[in-house]
């Protein structure tokens, strides 16, 4: 980034941060630490603004802590820290809240003109970008490299390698490669797009992929969905030819060969295992069904039961079940939390059938102390008799391996909280925010 401001310094650059605000409560991925550092960096920009530049090319190519680097700029550094203490938490609040309005959480997230930035982010690539659009180029632009390495070299459906130039400067050389169909099938409403960052990558290895995005419910997509038969959503199809392609051994390992339901070979998919699915079409679906799926044994799941009892509407609409991983290991604490997690899921599965107006009441006290071993005292104070319900915990054992089953097919490894919309729709929640985010749209649009 210090490249594109040298570049053109008179472009307007910002550095926001990520993280969450409960009220006053700020939390971050690494904790007290990074916001400690986040605030210096504000202070250096509300107090000395005409070294913030400065302090950003000296803070990209140094591995010091930004404290000793800002002893070595020469900075007040007590001045820096009285506004830590009086304005770094509101000042950085702020920019949490920003963060998560926009529905960021991914580092680095770049914004060009207000709008987010969607292809990979590597070294000179913004810079040449910025002068090949710029009307009244820059004499920076003249000097600097066309590339850096083969990456960097693209043109449509051909091969770029970087080469030094008679000049002295790198530029691109180009030679055709192999042209072949890449099929997208999509779902016409998800929560997300897996798919375009995977078709990205796909475009810059592959530059001879001929990309062809069809909608689950368009009369291509049926045909597609009566040949293939995928389970899953987005399902991503390589004609044979591929194989063929200069780069196609960097792409192997994620993709496996792709038969038809008659057994027949006929080309490559994108191994369900390499893409987050968001779609399953081969699932009855059932209009204006939300379900959300949690793993007992996890406080997250705590925190999502939470929010759905705490919001009337959600807990009018949404249905709250287990979710057993279909990877426990093997190790035997691992066999042991299992074993637990089978048990409070055997739990909820029994209340819900069995003691429905209860339910939720016992959901409440579990999102206070999730993974509790006293759960058995939360059962009186909610009306259940505490024999009567071990009896039909019994009589109901044998559910939940067929429950375990089912469950396998709508998640992937790590995953603690899933909501299901329609029976077919997935979305993995792995935060607060992220669940919030998906109730709104949820309201919205289904």
């Amino acid at each position: 980034m210090a490249e594109l401001i040298r570049a053109f310094p008179r472009l307007e650059w910002n550095v926001r941060f990520i993280g969450t605000a409960d009220g006053n409560r700020l939390a971050s991925l690494r904790g007290e630490p990074e916001m400690l550092d986040e605030k210096l960096w504000l202070a250096v920009n509300a107090l000395f603004p005409l070294r913030y530049r400065e302090f950003l090319f000296l803070r990209a190519a140094s591995q010091a802590p930004t404290a000793k680097l800002l002893e070595e700029m020469g900075l007040d550094t007590g001045k820096i820290r009285l506004w830590v203490s009086d304005f770094g938490q509101s000042e950085l609040r702020l920019h949490y809240l920003r963060s998560t309005q926009l529905n960021i959480n991914a580092s680095p997230t770049l914004f060009v003109n207000n709008s987010a930035y969607g292809k990979r982010i590597i070294g000179g690539r913004l810079v040449r970008e910025e002068c090949g659009a710029a009307e009244t180029k820059p004499p920076f632009c003249g000097k600097y490299p066309v590339c850096f390495d083969d990456g960097d070299c693209r043109a449509t459906g051909k091969l770029g390698k970087c080469v030094k130039g008679d000049s002295g400067r790198t530029v691109c050389e180009f030679r055709n490669d192999v042209s072949f169909k890449l099929t997208a099938l999509i779902a016409d409403s998800a929560m997300s797009s897996p798919e375009k960052q995977v078709i990205e990558t796909m475009k810059d290895i592959l530059p001879g992929a001929q990309v062809r995005i069809v909608k689950f419910s368009s009369g291509e997509g049926k045909k597609l969905m009566a040949k293939h038969a995928p389970e899953t959503l987005p399902f991503i199809h390589f004609e044979k030819r591929a194989e063929g392609a200069f780069r196609f051994s960097a792409i192997k390992g994620n993709l496996e060969e792709n038969k038809t339901p008659e057994g027949k070979s006929d080309g490559f998919r994108y191994r369900k295992s390499a893409i987050k699915e968001n779609f399953f079409p081969l699932r009855k679906e059932k209009p204006g069904v939300i379900a959300l799926y949690a793993d007992p044994m996890r406080s997250d799941a705590g925190k999502a039961i939470n929010a759905i009892l705490s919001d009337p509407a959600a807990e009018k609409r949404v249905i709250i079940r287990p979710l057993i991983l279909n990877n426990p290991g093997e190790s035997p604490a691992a066999v042991a939390m299992d074993k637990h997690r089978a048990e409070e899921a055997l739990r909820w599965l029994v209340l819900a059938e069995e003691f429905p107006k209860q339910y939720h009441q016992y959901l409440k006290r579990y999102a206070e102390d999730p993974a509790s071993t006293y759960w058995f005292t939360w059962l009186a104070p909610i009306g259940i008799d505490h024999e009567n319900f071990l009896r039909r915990i019994e009589a109901n054992r044998l559910k939940i391996n067929q429950y375990r089953e089912n469950t396998a097919a709508i998640q992937s490894p790590g995953e603690a909280v899933i909501m299901l919309i329609n029976n077919r729709i997935k979305v993995a929640v792995s935060n607060e925010t992220e669940l919030e985010s998906a109730l709104t749209r949820i309201n919205k649009e289904f």
